[in-house]
């Protein structure tokens, strides 16, 4: 229902059979989606009872002091919305303010926008600034956006920080795993069915960490590519990039207690049969215990049907180097491993520094 409501109708597209709306206008109006687990809708304005026919068309929309209840079986949505619009917002007077849950994860958030969204089919983009929290995951974004409806455009700056990268899923399709604290910004831009976090720069825990990644929806699986780089790697922080889930335990945050220099929680298998992925890192500095002389780290990770390649895997270690080459194979439970490793040129005094014997040689 609305109090007011203007709504021309595309007479071209009625006779090719299509119900479209270039724009419609609402004056708080009182509006209820709903699409059960059977794909019906309650929204479809035929007059056969078909609910999964076409949907009208409304390809701009500005309301005004209305209410919007959306509830999707198929997609688990469950929102509601308060639009209304401030007179003293010239440039973005549509205020909407909006809280339910996605996926059974909660969200509440509020948005600012121009005063007409472009909901679908147009290439005219509109201005929004957008604060979301999902579960324990804030997102700030402001920029252009186009198609609402879909989002199939998008340019803006986008802020986002939470206690864990891997609770993005599955708010945003991307598997990732666990991670510490972690906060990042940099510029958003989507087209089509590829979305690319452009020059983006933070922190994960102790660690410095920027770049570029894309992400790409494709069949049978999503492709993720990513070029990083970190001036300063805590050595704790290096499992989660390379796909380890963190220890919790004492050994974790002391790697040399353990004897180790990645961490030895099992992986995920159902995460790395999740999506392919080709990133690339280069750490310049590794911060980690006297009795771990590594210096620096660079790595290609690749993931292709379920099968994980570190290679190289590369440390700067004691004036020299260690050359390695991990393999992870999901196919099998559980995951078959092989690696390689091959030390070059490094001084044993710098080896071994917590060896009393061994600070006297300057061999290699």
């Amino acid at each position: 229902t609305a109090r007011e409501a203007e709504f021309p109708i595309d007479f071209g597209a009625l006779i090719q059979g299509r119900l479209v709306f270039p724009f419609v206008r609402l004056s708080e109006p009182e509006v209820s989606l709903e699409r059960a687990a059977d794909g019906q809708r309650n929204w479809i304005l035929k007059a056969s009872d078909d609910g999964t026919a076409l949907a009208p068309e409304i390809r701009q929309l500005s309301i005004d002091r209305g209410v919007v209840r959306y509830r999707d079986a198929v997609e688990a949505v469950d929102m509601r919305a308060n639009v209304s619009r401030q007179a003293d917002a010239s440039q973005r007077p549509t205020k909407i303010v909006f809280s339910g849950t996605y996926k059974k994860v909660p969200m509440t958030g509020e948005a600012q926008a121009a005063p007409v969204l472009n909901l679908r089919n147009t290439d005219e983009a509109f201005s929004m600034r957008l604060h979301l929290t999902a579960g324990q995951t804030v997102f700030e974004a402001d920029g252009e956006f186009t198609d609402l409806a879909h989002f199939s455009k998008i340019d803006a700056r986008l802020k986002i920080r939470g206690p864990d990268w891997a609770r993005l899923y599955p708010v945003l399709p991307l598997a990732l795993p666990s991670s510490p604290p972690y906060r990042f910004e940099g510029r958003l831009k989507r087209e089509g069915n590829r979305t690319t976090y452009e020059n983006f720069s933070g922190r994960v825990g102790g660690s410095d960490l920027s770049g570029t990644g894309t992400f790409l929806m494709r069949d049978p699986r999503p492709f993720l590519t990513a070029d990083l780089q970190s001036k300063v790697l805590h050595l704790q922080g290096l499992g989660p990039i390379v796909g380890a889930k963190p220890q919790m335990t004492h050994a974790a945050k002391n790697p040399a207690a353990a004897g180790k220099v990645l961490p030895t929680d099992p992986f995920e298998l159902e995460r790395l049969n999740s999506m392919d992925a080709d990133v690339t890192l280069k750490a310049h500095q590794l911060r980690r215990p006297t009795q771990l002389p590594l210096d620096d780290l660079q790595t290609r990770l690749k993931l292709d049907n379920g099968v994980l390649a570190l290679n190289p895997l590369r440390f700067g270690i004691a004036g020299g180097t260690i050359d390695s080459a991990v393999t992870l194979d999901a196919h099998h439970n559980p995951i078959r491993t092989q690696a390689s490793v091959r030390l070059k040129n490094a001084r044993i005094n710098q080896l071994f520094p917590t060896v009393k014997l061994m600070k006297d040689s300057d061999g290699r």
